[in-house]
């Protein structure tokens, strides 16, 4: 038998209880969104916010807001202030031109390479149906507390494995494949042991917008 089919739609409240089951698997509970949160982030945003289902089983959640006047030189040190602390109400500005992405999580027991792509990809699909200039997100590195003792993380963010040629953070390999483009290192932007507590500005252009 095949892969399942997997569908992609926006999300609504009645998702939310299993979309904090989720959150909660993927990070646990001092980094999970709460109920709240999504809630918040529905009432002030629906159209980005999407869910991946699986037959019938929602297996991937991501979100989005619409930030005005982004400073890539100088970035919103920390993902709580870009993000109202994870609400939304206080930082989407619909008249602004950068998707900033807030949350992408999946189950742990599917492909989540394949779900976490197809859930990015509609991201961009909407960005580019609004006509905004980029896309923007702070990635995690967590795979960098196993080289914190070897490489300083300016070397660890370009650093590449010798034998696959790939990034040797997963996740900024991730978004690398997809288009996105690491321009700065935030310190202390995520309460996240794994990654060191650093994050990664990563931007990814319209090609449609001039």
């Amino acid at each position: 038998m095949g892969e399942k089919k997997i569908i992609i739609r926006n999300a609504r409240e009645g998702d939310i209880p299993t979309i904090r089951e989720m959150e909660l698997a993927s990070w646990g509970e001092e980094l999970a969104a709460t109920e709240e949160m999504f809630r918040a982030r529905l009432e002030v945003f629906p159209k980005g916010v999407f869910v991946a289902l699986m037959g019938e089983r929602l297996v991937g959640v991501v979100v989005t807001e619409i930030l005005a006047n982004y400073d890539l030189a100088r970035p919103t040190p920390k993902w709580l202030a870009t993000t109202d602390n994870g609400f939304i109400r206080g930082s989407h500005d619909p008249k602004g031109d950068t998707f900033f992405g807030v949350d992408l999580s999946t189950v742990l027991d599917v492909d989540r390479a394949r779900i976490g792509t197809m859930l990015v990809e509609r991201e961009r699909l909407l960005l580019q149906d609004l006509g905004l200039k980029r896309g923007v997100l702070g990635s995690r590195i967590p795979a960098y507390h196993r080289f914190a003792g070897k490489m300083p993380v300016e070397e660890y963010v370009w650093a590449r494995d010798p034998q696959t040629g790939l990034l040797l953070d997963w996740q900024l390999n991730f978004y690398s494949q997809m288009g996105f483009a690491p321009v700065k290192i935030m310190p202390d932007y995520i309460e996240d042991p794994e990654s060191m507590n650093f994050g990664v500005i990563v931007v990814w252009e319209n090609p449609r917008r001039p």
